[in-house]
């Protein structure tokens, strides 16, 4: 089978199998903490407006300046493409500022689409090599591990060493 046939079926895998299901979830969570946002952020950010310094204008502001332009559809959709990004503290600025929810549930569904896809496709590269290297990966394993247990037996064997040491010589002072 060429190398593009597999790419395609890993494709076709990732996606279906791992992305939909990925997006899917994601995309509820998401609607979840965005209604907590949504209905609890205006009380939340009144009650502590003077700490904060953020008022409940300033985020009416923010809304009607996100509603406006297409930049910011691009920016959520990257957002959510990246996996760095932690989606809860989007999905709860986004109902706060009362983000159009179509809108929000679309770019979260598509972004973690696209992410799940990613992600899945270097999960199965990385297997592959993985299972490529097995061997000399166990092998190393099996020696970081034995030098564990050794160090391990050092300190254990040292701290009552010196535990014997000094009530001996606390014995011998007195």
């Amino acid at each position: 089978m060429p190398a593009s046939e597999g790419l395609l079926i890993v494709a076709w895998r990732a996606l279906f199998v791992i992305a939909f299901p990925v997006a899917l979830g994601i995309t509820l969570g998401s609607l979840a903490i965005y209604g907590i946002g949504y209905w609890g952020g205006k009380p939340v950010i009144e009650k502590t407006e003077k700490w904060l310094g953020l008022s409940w204008q300033d985020v009416e502001k923010t809304e009607r300046r996100l509603i406006r332009g297409r930049g910011d559809e691009i920016a959520l959709f990257v957002l959510r493409v990246l996996p760095i990004v932690p989606g809860v503290a989007i999905s709860c600025f986004c109902g706060i500022v009362r983000y159009p929810l179509k809108t929000f549930a679309m770019i979260t569904f598509l972004g973690a689409l696209v992410r799940a896809v990613a992600l899945g496709i270097a999960g199965w590269y990385v297997g592959a090599v993985y299972l490529a290297y097995v061997d000399a990966i166990s092998k190393i394993e099996n020696y970081i591990f034995a030098i564990l247990i050794i160090l391990g037996l050092f300190f254990v064997g040292r701290f009552f060493f010196k535990k014997y040491h000094d009530a001996k010589e606390k014995h011998s002072v007195n």
